[in-house]
């Protein structure tokens, strides 16, 4: 009699597929937020994935995540210049966290295979959306507000706790107070690290979980309702403008490009009958001008004066060193309480990388954008993969609207949402491509074959 020591048992990160290691690591976000790991755990899961990905062998780089090899280079480069010692430990974080992401995108676009793994990391990020929007609404309602510190602060020495990213790290918080249309209101931030970085966060999972919601069918469908609704409400309540014009922008761009020609006529009836109303109605600009900084300013002038005081002063620091930049933020307490090279995605990485390594950055978002691209005929092959697509393309161009007023690297777990969306419309792409040629091949076998028999 033979005795089987086999078991199925299937221990997380160990004997897991990459796939399924990708999908834990997002559903798990509120455990690593509770412990206080959420700052860290990131580098070390997606380091393993690629270990286990080279024991695997055959790992193939997209033309992305080689844009992103030299991209880390360049930023390596940038780290001569630092300035300020301490510094230092800023740029290591930034550098770690690129690092990490590239890792999670060559993973994914090596490991994922099939169309069920994309629903499956499909629905991992949904989950993570469901407890982030609804610990929002329980801040929101005053319901529960949990402030507490996690046990990563005895960790950590105190020389460093002055800073605000390392307190960030053992200090939690799912909501803050701020001044809107004239009174204090509870903005909710969830388990992200602040009020903006969760609006970038729901720039991304708004579509997606919308992209589900119209997918699926019976009792799911009522969760992804609930679990939408829940977004929109705390997207609201959120008020991060960028945020919010980014995600309406965006869907505005993608539903203009699949405009058919009757409704581009539509639209420019529309436009006219719109500037007919400019022309004979003169005051239209001072409204608007009105309507607009009320808009601007509905959280108070504050916050954008001191916008534009760091975006001037990192322009101007810029020029002094235009090539490879400061390799990260620098601390200016006389021009501004907030680092200079910040508040902005894209002058972030000009201002730490340079003209180089900003040109490098914008080579991999345009990377990126040639995979929103399918013909109409892909519809028919493969409608999930096709509308995914249609999906994750809102999500980028959110994504890359939202970097001109916002950093996404701030919040580490944001930067990996924003990625592993990213890694998706990639690997769906992909998938559907490899798809339509293997049934172009079958057709035009068929093909051969039926006129061999005639022959």
């Amino acid at each position: 009699m033979k005795i089987h020591s086999e078991t199925n048992i299937k221990l997380p990160f160990i004997n897991t597929t990459i796939p399924t290691d990708i999908f834990l690591l997002f559903v798990f976000v509120p455990l690593w937020w509770v412990l206080g790991v959420d700052h860290f755990i990131w580098f070390a899961v997606t380091l393993w994935m690629f270990i286990k990905l080279l024991l695997k062998g055959n790992v193939v780089l997209t033309k992305t995540t080689k844009l992103m090899l030299v991209f880390l280079l360049i930023s390596l480069i940038s780290a001569c210049f630092i300035e300020e010692n301490y510094r230092v430990l800023t740029f290591m974080r930034n550098f770690f966290a690129f690092t990490s992401v590239w890792l999670l995108t060559v993973c994914l676009t090596n490991a994922v295979k099939n169309e069920k793994q994309i629903k499956n990391l499909f629905w991992g990020l949904t989950i993570v959306a469901f407890f982030a929007s609804f610990l929002g609404m329980l801040a929101i309602t005053h319901i529960f507000s949990p402030h507490f510190e996690t046990f990563t602060k005895y960790l950590i020495p105190d020389s460093l706790k002055s800073f605000g990213l390392v307190r960030a790290i053992y200090s939690k918080g799912t909501s803050t107070i701020d001044y809107f249309a004239g009174r204090m209101i509870i903005r909710p931030n969830s388990f992200f690290m602040g009020c903006t970085t969760y609006g970038t966060a729901l720039v991304i999972l708004i579509p997606i979980v919308c992209f589900l919601f119209i997918r699926t069918r019976g009792f799911k469908k009522l969760f992804l309702f609930a679990t939408l609704i829940l977004l929109l409400i705390n997207l609201g309540f959120n008020i991060t403008r960028g945020a919010i014009l980014s995600l309406f922008i965006a869907t505005a761009i993608y539903n203009c490009k699949k405009f058919g020609i009757s409704k581009k006529y539509i639209a420019v009836l529309l436009l006219l009958i719109s500037m007919s109303y400019i022309c004979l109605n003169p005051g239209f600009f001072i409204e608007l001008k009105n309507t607009t900084q009320n808009i601007v300013n509905w959280r108070g002038t504050g916050s954008q004066r001191d916008r534009m005081i760091i975006y001037k002063a990192t322009l101007q620091e810029l020029l002094k060193r235009p090539l490879f930049g400061y390799g990260t933020q620098r601390d200016m307490p006389e021009i501004s309480y907030y680092p200079i090279g910040s508040h902005s995605g894209y002058l972030g990485v000009l201002y730490r990388y340079g003209i180089i390594g900003f040109f490098f950055y914008a080579l991999i978002l345009f990377s990126i954008y040639k995979y929103t691209k399918i013909p109409k005929s892909v519809y028919l092959t493969n409608s999930f993969l096709a509308k995914s697509i249609d999906f994750l393309t809102i999500a980028f161009y959110g994504s890359i609207l939202n970097q001109f007023v916002e950093e996404p690297d701030l919040d580490l777990m944001t930067f990996h949402i924003v990625w592993l969306s990213f890694g998706l419309l990639i690997t769906a792409h992909r998938l559907l491509v490899a798809e339509q040629k293997q049934k172009l091949l079958l057709v035009n076998s068929n093909s051969f074959s039926d006129i061999q028999k005639t022959l």
